[in-house]
């Protein structure tokens, strides 16, 4: 008799149950967390699912850690290396809509019945072994869905595997990987501090656990602090070579085949922080392209000494045709994303620490406000006009009602992100909720046992408490048990507010399971 095929839905509840329960982490952040198990924990894993390092080689990995911008540069990563012809793996947390967005070949998220196969067969290897004392008979979730991801790899044949690390580096699960092909490293920031620790150098000590003896590795610009860790972590693990990657003026080209002339041309994702980021991507492609062709490693023109105290700094060459129209397609969901429901524009940018919701690093207010009739939305300030521009714009009283929709999660402040959030932008209405998509019924995807919902709650009072301090207008605040809940209250805005012909603009921030959700209940197709 046939084994039970599962279904997508019966796949994701099982994943559902690797969910550490809210309770239990509460315990073991009370008690302090040993992080040094994580990897012996992951690489018994591999051995129960069949996977050695030899299997993971020929992946031939890129390996992106940071704080800020890790899943663009991935995004970049995958879209350049397609376009060369080479067929992508992509590995990225967290999900948006449904957790199969997290596994991508050839940049579309693998299909429910694929994720559904891969899950079920790999399911039953772990049921088949026998775990070490004292280790349990599945892995967390996450970690579960990067040795899936691995799985997918392998059986898909893909030449070349992009993984994102999940949290630091140094003991993030995805780190069992041995011998990447090269290491990128983005903005460090302050983030999950409880866990990487309370200086910038001891959170980049964590992310440049991915550095690796003999193998590359660029960065992007950092502050002293964090290069000086950089660098001595690089000598340290006795990497093959680090450089920080700096766009120059030529970054983003494209070449007009009539005139010959050469100009300015954004990347895909929105915000003048994507060029470094797509300085970095060109950067790690280019070197993985040149060791698999050539199987050594090419010499990068250092543009300081070396000898320095200081990490060499390099500017990127000029891009090739193919390389720009590659950055320029690229799209990465839920990262400066306009959606459309009926009269009401929503402007979602999953920015989640205080740098990124800064206003110089959180693209969506560029467009939140008025724009000449003609620009583009999509809009990267190069110059002092355009900086000028933007200044004009934020002077000019909005014809629209701005709205909010925030919440943050974790050991994250809400009170350190709204400030940035609020420091030259004005809202109307200030909206609050749990990444709860609906009380109803909620897609299995979303669930989260994580957090509990009395601390969800609690977190959420914080941040409408603190926005209605901070808020310098007399704007109105509502706290909502759900997603749905309100978008529901932003489409009565909309009507109470038909007459006076007022547009409705909403921002949604703070968190990309707050953005998933939102793209959730307005019926976002999977992208």
């Amino acid at each position: 008799m046939a084994s039970h095929t599962w279904t997508y839905d019966e796949a994701i509840e099982k994943l559902n149950s690797f969910q550490t329960n809210a309770s239990v982490l509460q315990q073991q952040r009370k008690h302090g967390i040993d992080l040094t198990k994580a990897i012996p924990l992951t690489r018994d894993f591999l051995q129960r699912i069949n996977c050695t390092q030899d299997d993971l080689r020929r992946l031939q990995v890129i390996h992106i850690a940071g704080s800020k911008g890790k899943g663009s540069v991935a995004a970049f990563c995958e879209s350049l290396l397609r376009a060369r012809g080479f067929k992508t793996g992509l590995f990225t947390s967290p999900h948006l809509i449904e957790a199969r967005e997290r596994i991508r070949i050839n940049g579309a998220p693998i299909s429910q019945q694929q994720f559904a196969q891969h899950m079920q067969d790999t399911c039953a290897l772990y049921d088949a072994t026998q775990p070490d004392d004292g280790v349990s008979k599945y892995p967390t979730y996450f970690k579960a869905t990067f040795l899936l991801a691995l799985k997918v790899f392998l059986a898909e044949k893909v030449d070349v595997a992009v993984v994102e690390v999940g949290l630091g580096g140094l003991y993030d699960a995805t780190n069992v990987i041995d011998h990447p092909v090269v290491c990128g490293i983005t903005h460090i920031g302050y983030e999950h501090t409880s866990v990487l620790g309370d200086t910038l150098t001891k959170i980049a000590h964590q992310k440049c656990g991915v550095l690796k003896p003999g193998v590359p590795s660029f960065v992007t610009p950092q502050t002293p602090e964090t290069l000086a860790e950089f660098k001595r972590s690089a000598e340290l693990r006795k990497v093959n070579h680090m450089r920080v990657y700096v766009p120059n003026t030529h970054t983003h080209t494209r070449t007009h085949t009539h005139t010959h002339t050469h100009t300015h041309t954004p990347p895909g994702l929105s915000g003048t922080h994507q060029r470094i980021n797509a300085a970095l991507a060109v950067q790690l492609c280019r070197t993985w392209e040149a060791y698999t062709r050539d199987h050594q490693y090419p010499v990068p023109q250092t543009a300081t000494d070396p000898t320095q105290d200081v990490l060499p700094e390099v500017s990127l060459q000029p891009l090739t045709p193919l390389e720009s129209q590659a950055l320029q397609s690229c799209a990465w969901p839920g990262r400066a994303q306009v959606l459309q429901d009926g009269d009401i524009t929503y402007y979602l940018d999953g920015a989640h620490t205080v740098d990124s919701c800064k206003p110089a690093g959180l693209p969506i207010f560029v467009m939140f406000h008025d724009r000449p009739a003609g620009l583009p939305i999509f809009v990267m300030f190069h110059d002092r006009a355009m900086a000028e521009w933007l200044e004009s714009v934020l002077d000019r009283k909005s014809p629209s009602l701005r709205v909010l929709i925030f919440n943050c999660t974790g050991d994250r402040e809400p009170e350190q992100l709204l400030r940035q959030v609020l420091e030259k932008h004005a809202f109307d209405v200030g909206i609050f909720c749990p990444n709860v998509a609906s009380l109803k019924s909620t897609r299995a995807d979303q669930v989260n046992h994580n957090a509990s919902s009395t601390a969800c709650q609690r977190m959420q009072r914080r941040a409408r408490d603190t926005f209605a301090r901070v808020c310098t207008n007399d704007a109105t605040t509502h706290l909502f048990p759900s997603i749905e809940d309100a978008i529901t209250h932003v489409r009565e805005l909309k009507a109470e507010n038909e007459a006076s012909g007022k547009r409705v603009d909403v921002i949604v921030t703070g968190s990309l399971h707050l953005v998933g959700g939102v793209l959730g209940v307005l019926g976002a197709p999977v992208a």
